[in-house]
């Protein structure tokens, strides 16, 4: 008699799983593939922040965001003052945005690691991302004033400002990787090898456009490539470069700012900071049991078994 029923009874188990056993979402975090597989609806998660990291809805409200906070398609991140957030993507890529940035998750389409879409928009400030898993050509493209970049195995930084004289000033560096980028407004394409720096300034009253591509100065290529650790460390971002005539120019002299190792002293102090950092290990371990990817593998294994049994 309950085999008869089974269907029903797995399709109806399914939904509540997928829909988190919270019926107040208005979409699940997770949705069912032709394949019977689970498949992530959101876009990633924040792993990492300081300071103050907002989602920025239509209406201009800011919506502070926290870490393990879920980003989906089509929304606006923005960070304030003294601010960055790291974010993870399902597909492994990170995206870490510095100060004073914001960046428009425009689209975002996954399938597999390997197979996916992805569009994005840094609209201001400074943005590192890293794709370990290669993907199709021009399947993902970040794009920034009036220059796309289609990115495939790669780790790239961008830079959009306006400057003193309302010159708009987009930069691209390559430290890992292949990329091409168009120039939309020129329709000029230029591909960039590891160490490529390309700098494309608009001029706000002539209209006229500067492309330049120079290799990354040696210092500012070192630091950049110094910590190489994407997902747990603080890393350096593109310094920004000004417009002087037909000259571009560093803004600030480059330097890493690392963070701040705290002190550890002996005594009461250091029992305190050792049970922080179990109180921290122990949230972490628990965060984790219940990451999207430990609830992609349980559904997979459910609905694999289900298969199996039936």
């Amino acid at each position: 008699m309950l085999f008869r029923f089974w269907p029903v009874i797995k399709f109806l188990f399914l939904n509540i799983v997928l829909s988190g056993m919270v019926f107040s979402q208005q979409e699940p975090d997770y949705k069912l593939n032709k394949n019977g597989q689970a498949i992530p609806t959101f876009l990633g998660r924040i792993i990492m922040l300081k300071g103050t990291v907002s989602r920025v809805e239509e209406n201009g409200k800011m919506v502070a965001l926290k870490e393990t906070s879920k980003i989906k398609k089509n929304q606006v991140i923005a960070t304030g003052k003294g601010s960055f957030v790291k974010i993870k993507l399902v597909d492994q890529s990170i995206f870490t945005m510095s100060s004073f940035s914001r960046v428009h998750f425009k689209d975002f389409n996954y399938k597999t690691p390997k197979d996916r879409t992805g569009l994005f928009n840094l609209i201001k400030g400074k943005l590192r991302a890293s794709i370990p898993v290669k993907s199709k050509k021009d399947s993902l493209k970040i794009i920034s004033g009036t220059a796309s970049m289609g990115i495939r195995g790669t780790k790239v930084l961008v830079n959009n400002r306006t400057d003193e004289l309302g010159n708009n000033v987009v930069q691209m560096a390559l430290l890992e990787g292949d990329v091409m980028v168009r120039n939309n407004l020129t329709k000029e394409e230029k591909s960039l090898k590891p160490g490529d720096h390309l700098i494309f300034a608009q001029d706000k009253n002539s209209k006229e456009a500067l492309n330049k591509v120079d290799d990354l100065e040696k210092d500012v290529a070192e630091e950049l490539r110094s910590i190489d650790d994407e997902e747990k460390k603080v890393l350096p971002f593109l310094p920004f470069y000004d417009v002087k005539g037909n000259n571009i120019e560093q803004k600030v002299t480059f330097k890493v700012q690392r963070p701040k190792t705290e002190k550890v002293f002996s005594g009461p102090s250091m029992k305190t900071s050792t049970l922080k950092k179990k109180n921290k290990e122990e949230e972490l371990k628990k965060n984790l049991k219940y990451s999207w990817k430990n609830v992609l593998r349980k559904l997979n294994k459910i609905l694999k078994d289900n298969k199996i049994s039936k």
